[in-house]
């Protein structure tokens, strides 16, 4: 990506030199409210538009990655909170193998029970 931003940057930048040594006349500027145009050198004009362009870009790029942020905020959000539920449920699970465990080491070798009925067949 980086390599890609200089290879638009660079020409950019020389077409704007070029540009700019090369109209240094005079220009009138009419400006629609006002009557008397303001007299400025033609590559001022370029310039200026050059960067108004490049603002306008910048602010719109900013705009949509703000949304994004916004998204990846709550959805980083959302991940924290089941990490900390996986977490919890790892450690319920661990303690009830304990005690399951625990219950059966307890447990005394008991003789199994016999059903007691009236149709015993003993």
């Amino acid at each position: 990506m980086k390599y890609i931003t200089w290879i638009i940057t660079l020409p950019l930048t020389a077409l704007a030199v070029i540009f700019a040594a090369g109209n240094t006349q005079y220009v009138p500027l009419y400006l629609s409210p006002f009557d008397e145009p303001v007299q400025t050198r033609l590559y001022m004009i370029g310039l200026v538009m050059l960067g108004a362009g490049f603002l306008c870009g910048a602010l719109f790029v900013w705009l949509n990655s703000l949304k994004l942020n916004v998204k990846y905020r709550s959805e980083q959000k959302r991940a924290d909170r089941l990490d900390r539920e996986l977490e919890r449920q790892k450690k319920e699970s661990a303690d009830k193998e304990r005690r399951l465990r625990d219950a059966e080491a307890t447990q005394t070798d008991a003789p199994p029970l016999r059903l007691i009925s009236g149709n015993n067949p003993e």
